[in-house]
Parts: structure tokens; sequence; C-alpha cells
């Protein structure tokens, strides 16, 4: 983790008054937001930020609720007298005479200051994925392939938010980093541009495109979400596309020129646009094959893993790993979260699925590519797709047989194709010969961990199922 002395404070921003401060402070956290408990627990003496919601970020889709710090000092303070706090002039008539702090002009633009001041000082390339499925797995597949020769910084949040990234960069961009990898997410039709010129990427990729954020402001097409996802391509050098991509094929670069069906987005003449192409890998034996020469077991054997495999060999040759070391980091690899992953449940390997995404992640996981495959659906329609669960079936002819919980939401709607069959325990997974997919959407929000023996029950009464006429 960075450390920031007082000294470089006073260099970095305009402060106006101290209390308790020495020139010799040195800071090893500065809590700008909350990160994670735990380096709060381990900081000998943290930096704590009263930081509030910037007025452009306010309704703008960033936050669940917007937030200020400013009125709890006096809790905060109570609850952590050894820290030093950073507040405006108005906050000081609520410090008592032991309080340690530093006023400056403007919390946020401190934050800001101190951004910069470490992104400046550093030499490190960033890399930034976006797709509506799969950023995270595939971040996570290249982070583990490029530590096998660089210091690699990941962004790890579900969600990105400007001072998020900031509070992750100023942290842990320490200086013997070489790559910082994380997603560009898209929630607000902006936000990904916002994001990848908040933190200029140089590789870039776009995974798919997807229906995912229909309805939001001015997204009222998949071609307004592609379009808008394409601003991750603003400052970048080297893009790498899903070429199989129906939205993503229609994406062209002419002259410096990047364009959507002919129609011109933004100039950037620096960028090469490099296209990925699953005719590129082979499968043999339930494994990928790359390039002829790097045979890889994928966590799961789908068209998508195929894409997010083959972009971080593309981009990890680009960086000069040998292919030694990408096939060691790529057979290293486990999916992050444990949201869909190889599991061993009632005597039995399966592959469990705990995404909340319930229609787009349906989509990838029929398109797998084993010759016999059933799934067991549990609980489905946690979060933004609640009201695509008909499309769900969609998808069931791809499987043998879709075997669906007695208790489960939506069964009505669910239990209507021929393969369909509708059970009331897991005994029968045991006589099933093939790949079992088991989708428990939002796993990771109800329980830490995967147990076998929380995949028959799951909370109703703390996560309900908004229904469509709610």
């Amino acid at each position: 983790m960075n450390k920031i002395t007082f000294k470089e404070l006073t260099d970095v921003c305009k402060i106006i008054k101290t209390q308790n401060i020495s020139d010799e402070d040195e800071f090893d956290y500065l809590r700008v937001i909350g990160l994670s408990a735990k380096y709060e627990e381990k900081a000998k003496n943290p930096l704590y930020f009263l930081s509030y919601t910037k007025e452009e970020e306010k309704g703008h889709g960033w936050y669940i609720n917007n937030f200020d710090l400013r009125p709890y000092f006096n809790n905060i303070c109570s609850e952590h007298p050894k820290y030093t706090y950073i507040i405006e002039p108005s906050m000081e008539k609520d410090a008592n005479k032991d309080t340690k702090y530093i006023i400056v002009e403007n919390i946020n633009t401190t934050i800001d200051k101190i951004y910069e001041y470490i992104l400046n000082r550093s030499k490190a390339k960033v890399i930034a994925f976006t797709g509506s499925v799969g950023k995270t797995t595939a971040v996570g597949l290249l982070e583990k392939a490029l530590k096998e020769k660089y210091n690699v910084l990941r962004v790890y949040s579900k969600r990105i938010t400007p001072i998020n990234l900031k509070a992750n960069i100023i942290n842990f961009l320490e200086k013997n980093i070489d790559y910082v990898i994380l997603e560009n997410s898209l929630y607000y039709h902006d936000h990904v541009k916002i994001l990848s010129t908040l933190l200029k990427p140089e590789i870039v990729s776009m995974l798919n495109i997807k229906s995912s954020h229909l309805g939001v402001e001015k997204l009222n097409s998949v071609d307004d979400i592609c379009i808008y996802k394409a601003d991750i391509m603003r400052n970048a050098k080297y893009a790498y596309l899903n070429n199989n991509d129906s939205y993503l094929k229609n994406i062209t670069l002419d002259k410096g020129i990047v364009k959507y069906k002919g129609k011109e987005l933004f100039e950037n003449k620096n960028l090469q646009i490099n296209y990925v192409n699953n005719k590129e890998l082979q499968v043999v034996d339930n494994c990928f094959l790359i390039n002829n020469n790097i045979k890889v077991e994928p966590f799961i054997l789908s068209a998508l893993a195929g894409i997010q495999y083959l972009t971080c060999y593309k981009i990890a040759k680009k960086l000069g790993l040998t292919n030694e070391q990408i096939k060691k980091g790529l057979e290293n690899y486990m999916p992050v979260e444990n949201r869909l992953n190889k599991k061993k449940a009632f005597g039995k390997e399966i592959i469990f699925d705990g995404d909340v995404t319930t229609y787009e992640r349906m989509n990838e996981i029929a398109d797998t590519l084993y010759s016999k495959k059933y799934l067991v659906l549990r609980k489905v329609g946690s979060a933004e797709n609640t009201f695509r669960i008909k499309n769900i079936v969609d998808f069931f002819s791809k499987f043998e047989k879709v075997f669906i919980f007695d208790d489960i939401d939506y069964l009505d709607e669910l239990k209507k194709e021929k393969n369909v069959v509708i059970v009331s325990s897991n005994d029968f997974i045991k006589d099933l010969d093939g790949q079992i997919i088991y989708h428990y959407s939002g796993y990771y929000r109800v329980w830490d961990e995967f147990k076998e023996e929380n995949l028959n029950i799951y909370d109703r009464e703390k996560y309900k199922i908004i229904k469509e006429n709610d």
C-alpha cells in the first residue's frame, strides 16, 4: 500500500490549518471511501476524508444513494479518536482539542489532487474491459497471466464509481506497478466514457453487447448500448473486439475515425483495432487449444470463455509474455467470487452458477460446448433482469433436461417447455450422466461461500423477489 507524508500533502494540496499534526507524520492508509475494514484495522496512522457526493454525480446512476460524511464528523471522531481527519473550515467547530485534523478548502478537490499526484508519478499502463457479460472473469484471467512477468494492480469492484476508482489508485498504485487492470461498467450512458477518461487505458477489450441496460436514460436500443460502450476506445492505442458478436462486428476504424454501422463516433488516430474470433481456437478433450500450442482446461467450456481466453492470450503476447508464462497463468486461474465455478456437490462435479444477471448469464451457459448438459434452476430473478424471466425459456431447448424446483419464483412461466422437470430435492442429480449446470441466482449475497447444504434453501423474507406489477 502507498504511504503519503504530511510534507507531500502540503506540496500537493492547499492546506489552510492543522491541529495536532507533525511535519514528520506519515499516513499509511487514505480512507477516501469505504473499501474494506481490513485496511483501516491494519493501518497505524490512517487519514480519513469526510467525503461526499459531487454535484455532477448526484442522480447520475453512480450510487444507489448519495452520501455525505461531513454531518457525522463527531460520531466518526468518537469511534476513531486516533485517526487524522481531512475536513473543511465549517467543520472545525465540531472538533475537540485532541482531534487531529487538516483543514482544506474542499475535501473532494483535495482527493482529486492526491489522485493526480499518485497517477502522475506512476509509469503503469492501464488495461480495461467492457461488455455486458464476462468482464470480471476476463480481468481476473488476464491478471493471472500477466503476474507471471509483471507487477499488476487489479481494481476490483462489481460497480466502479469515480471516487471508488480514486480510492483504489491512491492507496494501491505503488511505484513498482507495471499494469493496472479493471472493468468499465455501463449503468448510465456515459459511465464508460467518464471512467476511461478518468483513468485512460492503453489497451481495451469489448467482450460482447447484450440488452442488459435497455430502458436506462439514452439506452433505447442495443445499438445505443454498443455505441456508448465503444467510448472505452477514445484514448486507447489497442482494442480487442469480439468479432463473433453481431453488434461489435459493426465497429470499424476508418483513417482514425471510429464508426458504428458507418456512423462516425469519435476520432482516435492512435488506435489499432484487433478482432478476436472463436475460429482461432480448437476444442480438444474439453480443453481450448490456442495457437496450436497452448492447451488449457477452462473453468467452463463456452463460446464466451473462448473469447475471454483468446483475448487474454493476445494481450499477453502483445505485452511480451512467453507461451509458457501464458499457459501457466491461464491454468492457475480460478473465477473471481466463485460466481461461476466447478464444484463438488451431491457426489458429482457440477458447474455452479451464482450470478444475479439471470437472463444474460442463461444465454451464455446455454451456449456451452458440452456434448450433454443439464440445467438445474434453484433460484432466479433476484436482480436487474427480474422482468425477463419469461425469456429464459428460450434457452431451455439447448439442454437435455431442465430441472426446476417446485418452490421457485415464476414457476408457472418457467415450466412450460417439454424438457422441463419439476423437482423438490437434489437427489435426482446423482442419476444424471453429463455436465450439470446448477443456477442459484445471487448466492454471494445470501451466503459467504459455496456449501452444498445451502443449495436447498434461501431466505425468502430477506431476499424478496420484485414482481412485475410491484
